[in-house]
């Protein structure tokens, strides 16, 4: 498995006016571990092969296809027969891309996609080229609104150029226990409840929470406080925060472990990622 660091990808944001971010990974051989996302994640492989996991299905991506992964479901995207591969995501916040649209949420969900269409793929590829190339960010949000058309219809159609994969995502509905134990987590990303204390909380033995909250919500206890966490050092990354004052804030026991966690759960490193976020600092 080749190291992080030594992965050649780029993180790219625009600016609060047009709230999406992309990430562009070449010849990758690094593993993610299951996670969710707030945003709408739409992802396209452009070299080799991707196996997207989640709610125990498993399904094999291929160059060209496109993958819909709605906010908050839980997934992971790895290599397949220790093959390389290359990807571009972009994580769009999913109310911004209602009002662009005039679309209401459910467009998007709760099915993950899997979309199989040379002409959406090439829409892709142009907001790509636009967002890398530092184009007018004026310019983003119509590639968006029309590759985000595209999709729609393409999602809604029975075409036959045009192969629809649609699984049903059903995590993130859990029984009241486990909704307020996720809600607790939420709250407490800092100085998080340890699994005794969240048990003798919600009277439960610490076996029966790990249970069914990986039952109900697709990850551990432990794993969504990790995960909640590595998203959250995105965003203090991303205002400037420095790298030991993000992994404090958030309440890591050091640098060392939040640069583990944030690996594990975006298969970059916090350098990285801390880096290429000022790309657009000085765009014109």
């Amino acid at each position: 498995m080749s190291s992080a660091n030594k992965i050649s990808q780029h993180f790219y944001t625009i600016d609060d006016a047009v709230p999406l971010e992309l990430r562009s990974t070449f010849r990758s051989l690094r593993p993610y571990k299951a996670h969710r996302h707030a945003e709408l994640s739409v992802g396209a492989i452009v070299g080799g092969q991707t196996c997207v996991s989640f709610n125990d299905r498993r399904e094999i991506l291929n160059t060209g296809d496109v993958v819909i992964i709605p906010p908050e479901v839980v997934h992971a995207c790895n290599p397949v027969g220790g093959m390389h591969r290359s990807y571009h995501m972009l994580y769009i916040d999913p109310d911004w891309l209602c009002q662009l649209n005039g679309l209401s949420p459910v467009h998007f969900g709760p099915s993950l996609t899997v979309l199989k269409s040379p002409g959406l793929f090439r829409q892709y590829l142009a907001i790509v080229d636009a967002i890398s190339n530092q184009s007018s960010a004026m310019e983003i949000p119509d590639l968006v609104r029309s590759f985000c058309q595209s999709l729609i219809a393409l999602y809604q159609s029975d075409s036959s150029e045009t192969r629809v994969i649609r699984h049903a995502a059903e995590q993130g509905s859990g029984p009241e226990s486990s909704d307020r134990i996720q809600q607790t987590l939420m709250t407490r990303l800092s100085s998080p409840p340890s699994l005794d204390e969240l048990a003798e909380e919600f009277q439960q033995r610490p076996e029966t929470v790990i249970r069914r909250f990986s039952r109900d919500y697709g990850m551990t206890p432990k794993a969504l406080i990790n995960n909640l966490r590595v998203e959250e050092g995105k965003k203090l990354l991303r205002a400037g925060y420095s790298i030991a004052d993000t992994a404090l804030t958030l309440g890591f026991s050091d640098q060392s472990h939040f640069h583990k966690a944030f690996v594990q759960y975006t298969a970059a490193t916090p350098n990285q990622y801390r880096q290429v976020m000022s790309i657009f600092d000085n765009k014109s």
